[in-house]
């Protein structure tokens, strides 16, 4: 995946700002990104459904900073009630420096 930018809308702007979310550690921003009845998929825990679990999710994911997000677009579907997007992410701690790399210490 390229650089993403954050301003603008479609599905490269949110996956942008929700980059920025993580990174900060903002579990209310990351949260108020998704829709209503979106799903977060953190690994290794089950699904959180909706933003209230979803921040709940977020606030246990931040408990030690952000996290830094590689994100992968498999699918995205845009039609007029908003996109829906499928894809791979990688998590690491925001301050872990070698996150892109394929090992690090």
């Amino acid at each position: 995946m390229g650089e993403t930018t954050s301003s603008g809308s479609g599905p490269d702007a949110l996956r942008g700002r929700i980059i920025q979310a993580y990174a900060a550690g903002d579990a209310e921003r990351a949260a108020a990104l998704y829709v209503n009845e979106g799903v977060q998929q953190p690994p290794g825990r089950p699904a959180a459904v909706g933003r209230d679990a979803i921040r709940e999710s977020c606030n246990m994911l931040f408990g030690r900073g952000g996290l830094s997000l590689r994100m992968e677009p498999l699918q995205t579907v845009v039609g007029e009630q908003g996109a829906r997007e499928r894809g791979r992410i990688t998590w690491l701690p925001a301050n872990r420096p070698c996150w892109w790399a394929s090992t690090c210490p």
